[in-house]
């Protein structure tokens, strides 16, 4: 609704004021998002270890996206989508500009057109989720938008792109809103933050760079062949991204299931003690092997996006079927916060690792830590 109604306002504005009169209004209107900020209360989780330093949630945050599939699908449709997209965005004051009694008020009707068409399409997104796979939305909002932009590539009239924009805007909300869902329930709770972070630096890094890549295609070439060739883009990106499904993220359970039994210590470990390594031994049933190697090489994965900096799982060569799983992480609390990590998804997987184990045989962990250097090897 804020976008159907603050272009055409600020249309309004520039018309009588000029463009700087609304920017300070925009800039005075932050007062009131600061004013709600103050005074939110959050509920935050409560956690008997220290918070996470800036730097090394940095790294976790970008190791967690390095190592999800879920969200990196999002981040690659988004991209498919945002790079080509964004011409539209980039070039309509140019379009606005050239149309007959064009200017301030046309680009501000047009992009008023964009919002009112999201906001539509908000109240329709109930209804087609009910009959269409966020994959299959995705894809048909794509060809939507795209057909948005060859319309505003050839069209000169204010009012069918007044309509063309409003379909834009339903195909728009459809892709955002489908994508955003989709990184959010593919994100636990620890790193949803990080996670959504990782997917709005793609959204905007692809925003800015298309806008450069398709003002420089109609400086070299025209308007309406850079909306053209964009268009053409995101034709051709549904069919290249469609690999990266994100339909069905709502079957994982990333909840917090605290399942992982607390590590057994003679001596009390300190937080900074580090790097630690954990290993996993497995008696493997002799015809589940090839099983046991799937899933384990899924539950490494998951390791390694918790926190682990190396994962392995090696066979014994002396005792048959007999495996040994293997991590690292940077030090003791770095751990001890992997087990506050795992989910219950990660607790479902295990649980299909141990029936494929041996009758009578258990997982054994170990856990062991780097040496403290005695102060005559220093």
């Amino acid at each position: 609704m804020a976008r159907a109604v603050g272009p055409a306002l600020a249309g309004v504005i520039v018309s009588f004021a000029g463009t700087g009169a609304v920017f300070v209004l925009n800039a005075l209107s932050y007062l009131g998002v600061i004013f709600i900020l103050l005074r939110w209360q959050r509920t935050v989780p409560l956690s008997e270890l220290p918070g996470e330093r800036f730097f090394s949630a940095l790294r976790s945050g970008l190791r967690f996206a390095r190592h999800a599939p879920e969200l990196q699908a999002a981040v690659i449709r988004g991209l498919g989508f945002f790079l080509f997209a964004s011409a539209s965005w980039a070039l309509l004051p140019l379009i606005a500009r050239n149309l007959v009694n064009g200017g301030p008020q046309a680009f501000g009707v047009l992009v008023a057109s964009i919002g009112a068409g999201a906001v539509a399409g908000a109240f329709l997104l109930p209804k087609l989720h009910t009959r269409l796979s966020r994959d299959a939305l995705i894809a048909i909002a794509t060809l939507l938008y795209a057909g948005a932009m060859v319309a505003l590539a050839t069209v000169k009239q204010l009012l069918p792109l007044c309509l063309a924009m409003a379909a834009s805007g339903i195909a728009w909300i459809s892709v955002l809103s489908s994508l955003q869902v989709a990184a959010q329930i593919a994100l636990p709770n620890w790193v949803r933050s990080r996670g959504l972070a990782v997917f709005m630096a793609v959204f905007m890094g692809s925003m800015a760079s298309g806008s450069l890549l398709w003002g420089a295609v109609a400086d070299f070439t025209s308007i309406s062949n850079s909306l053209t060739i964009a268009a053409t883009g995101l034709v051709v990106a549904v069919g290249l991204s469609w690999r990266w499904r994100i339909s069905g993220f709502e079957q994982l359970d990333l909840t917090p299931s605290m399942h992982w039994p607390a590590p057994v210590v003679q001596d009390a470990v300190t937080h900074d003690r580090g790097p630690v390594l954990v290993t996993i031994h497995y008696d493997v049933r002799p015809d589940e092997a090839d099983r046991f190697l799937n899933a384990i090489r899924t539950l490494g994965a998951h390791r390694r996006r918790d926190g682990a900096l190396a994962w392995g799982i090696y066979e014994n060569t002396e005792r048959q079927n007999h495996f040994i799983e293997s991590f690292y992480v940077e030090s003791w609390l770095g751990h001890l916060r992997q087990h506050e990590r795992v989910t219950a998804a990660d607790r479902a997987l295990q649980s299909e690792i141990r029936a494929l184990l041996s009758a009578d045989s258990a997982p054994v962990v170990a856990h062991y830590v780097a040496p403290v250097e005695s102060a005559k090897e220093k």
